[in-house]
C-alpha cells in the first residue's frame, strides 16, 4: 500500500536541529466550505496545532476526504510535504457519502490502513459521473474489489489514488470514459472483462501500464507490452500502423476480449447498367455487406494466454437500428507467434484458422514456421469447418478440439510423416475423423497444393502477409 501517511494520522510533528525542538510557528487557514469543526467554517492555527488537530470537518450527508492547496482540490496536502516556510491555507474536500460501499484493511507489511471499495450503495442514486477520491477521512483509497463497481451506468469514472484492481472489477458495468491516476501499480487479467459502452481510458503517465489505441497494455521490457484489455469493442480501430511501429505487441493476457463488434458494413447497390441504384427521392440504395470478419493478430505476438478469448462472440453492430447480428470470425495468425495456451478460445465463436504465408518468385508458399503448441482445450467448442496446422507445430495437448464437431478439413503444412508424429493429446477424436490434407511442393498454377494421400488436391486460398 501507499507509503504515504495521510495528515490525520499525525498527531505531533518536531523537528530537530541538534538536541533543541524547533517550533514552526507559521499559521494555517482551514477553510472548511460548509464543514465545520468546532461550530466554525474557517480556522486558523499556527502550524503545530495544525499538526496536533484531531478532528476533521463534518458536513451532513458528506464524508470528509483531506485538504488541499487550492480551492479547485487539484493538489492534495501530504505528510511528506516540506513544512511550510510561510503561511498556507489549505481546502476541505468531501464526497457524497456513502455513494459506495467500502472496508477498512491494514497491510500486512506496513501496518497501514487503506481502503477497498467493495461495491455501489444500491439505495444511493449516482449522477453522470463518479470519482473514487485518494482517501476517506485520511485512509487512502487503494482497491477496488472483485465486482466493486459493477452494474455501474455512467459516463465518467474517475480513480485519483488507485494502487490496486481486481477482476471483474468493472463486470457488467456501462462506462464510457474511465481516468485511472500514475498510483496504479497491479491491475489484474480480467479487471475489464464484461465492462461495456468504454470507448476512451486515460492512464496517466505511469510504468507499469498504458492505455492508447483502444488497449489497455501491461509493460514488459522497453518497448514490449501485453494486452491486458481490449477497450473499445469495436475492432476497425484498434491497432493502427503508427502505434504498432513504437511499441512492440509480444502477447495477450487472460479475459483480454470479452466482445467484438464491426461496425455495420454496407455498400451501394449496382443497377442493370453496373452504376449504383437509386431510389425514388434519387437517394444511393445500400445493402448489408454478407457477414464474416477477421481477426488479424499484430506481427509481434509471441503468445496468446490461457483464455485470452474465451466465450469471446463477434457482433456487426448497426448504429442506426442498434441490433447486434452474431457474425463469424476466423482468426489469422503470423509466424513470431509460438504457443496458443489453454483454453485459449474456448466456446468463442473461431470458426476459420489460417497462418502467414510468404510469396517468393510470384509463388504462395507457408512459412513453415510458426506456433508449436496447442493447449489443453485451446479451441474447445468452437464451431471450425476447417483449420491450417503450420508445419512448425509439435503438440495438440488433450480436449484442444473437444467439441468442434463441424471440424470436416484439415490443411497441414507438412508431409503426411510429419503429420503422424504430431503429438496429439486425448479429447481430440474429431482429428481422426476429419479429412487430412498435407503440404505438396509439386508445380500448380499458383505454386503449391494439398493432397489426401490419394492424389485428390485442395488448392488454398492464399493468406497474405500482412502485419497489424
Amino acid at each position: 500500500m501507499r507509503k504515504i501517511k495521510y495528515l490525520s494520522m499525525i498527531l505531533f510533528l518536531s523537528l530537530v536541529s541538534c538536541k533543541n525542538p524547533v517550533t514552526v510557528n507559521n499559521l494555517v487557514t482551514l477553510h472548511l466550505g460548509e464543514g465545520k469543526i468546532n461550530n466554525l467554517n474557517t480556522l486558523v492555527l499556527t502550524y503545530d496545532e495544525f499538526m496536533n488537530l484531531d478532528k476533521y470537518p463534518l458536513l451532513e450527508g458528506k464524508r470528509f476526504c483531506s485538504y488541499y492547496y487550492d480551492a479547485l482540490l487539484t493538489s492534495i496536502y501530504y505528510k511528506t510535504d516540506k513544512v511550510p516556510t510561510k503561511s498556507i491555507d489549505l481546502y476541505a474536500r468531501y464526497i457524497d457519502d456513502n455513494s459506495f460501499l467500502y472496508e477498512e484493511n491494514i497491510d500486512s507489511e506496513t501496518n497501514e490502513k487503506y481502503i477497498t471499495i467493495t461495491g455501489i450503495d444500491p439505495n444511493k442514486y449516482i449522477d453522470e459521473s463518479l470519482t473514487i477520491p485518494e482517501c476517506i477521512e485520511y485512509i487512502p483509497i487503494s482497491k477496488i474489489a472483485t465486482n466493486g463497481l459493477s452494474n455501474l451506468n455512467i459516463d465518467r469514472l474517475e480513480l485519483e489514488g488507485i494502487e490496486e484492481i481486481e477482476i471483474d472489477a468493472f463486470n457488467n458495468s456501462k462506462i464510457s470514459y474511465l481516468r485511472i491516476s500514475d498510483n496504479i501499480q497491479n491491475i489484474e487479467n480480467g479487471a475489464f472483462r464484461n465492462i461495456k459502452y468504454l470507448y476512451n481510458v486515460d492512464i496517466e503517465d505511469n510504468p507499469y501500464y498504458s492505455a492508447t489505441n483502444n488497449l489497455i497494455m501491461r509493460k514488459i521490457d522497453g518497448k514490449k507490452r501485453e494486452i491486458i484489455g481490449f477497450y473499445n469493442e469495436y475492432w476497425n480501430s484498434m491497432f493502427t500502423e503508427q502505434y504498432l511501429n513504437s511499441v512492440e505487441i509480444v502477447g495477450i493476457a487472460p479475459y483480454s476480449f470479452s466482445n467484438i463488434y464491426s461496425v455495420e458494413d454496407i455498400e451501394a447497390v449496382k443497377g442493370e447498367d453496373g452504376k449504383p441504384a437509386k431510389d425514388e427521392e434519387g437517394n444511393i440504395i445500400y445493402k448489408n455487406v454478407p457477414d464474416g470478419f477477421s481477426l488479424y493478430v499484430p506481427s509481434t505476438l509471441t503468445y496468446i494466454s490461457e483464455r485470452a478469448f474465451e466465450n469471446c462472440q463477434v457482433y456487426r453492430f448497426n448504429k442506426t437500428t442498434k441490433e447486434e447480428t452474431p457474425i463469424q470470425l476466423g482468426a489469422y495468425f503470423f509466424r513470431r507467434l509460438k504457443e496458443v495456451k489453454d483454453y485459449a478460445f474456448n466456446n468463442s465463436c473461431i470458426t476459420l484458422l489460417k497462418y502467414e504465408t510468404k510469396i517468393e518468385d510470384n509463388v504462395v508458399v507457408p512459412l513453415g514456421e510458426g506456433v508449436e503448441k496447442f493447449g489443453k482445450g485451446a479451441f474447445q467448442n468452437t464451431d471450425f469447418e476447417k483449420i491450417t496446422l503450420p508445419k512448425s507445430l509439435k503438440v495438440i495437448d488433450d480436449d484442444c478440439f473437444k467439441g468442434c464437431s463441424k471440424l470436416k478439413e484439415i490443411f497441414y503444412e507438412g508431409t503426411k510423416e510429419e503429420y503422424d508424429n504430431l503429438i496429439i493429446g486425448s479429447g481430440n477424436e474429431v482429428l481422426k475423423e476429419a479429412k487430412v490434407y498435407y503440404f505438396s511442393v509439386e508445380s500448380v498454377e499458383n505454386g503449391w497444393y494439398y493432397y489426401d494421400g490419394e492424389n485428390h488436391n485442395k488448392v488454398p486460398s492464399p493468406v497474405l502477409h500482412k502485419s497489424l
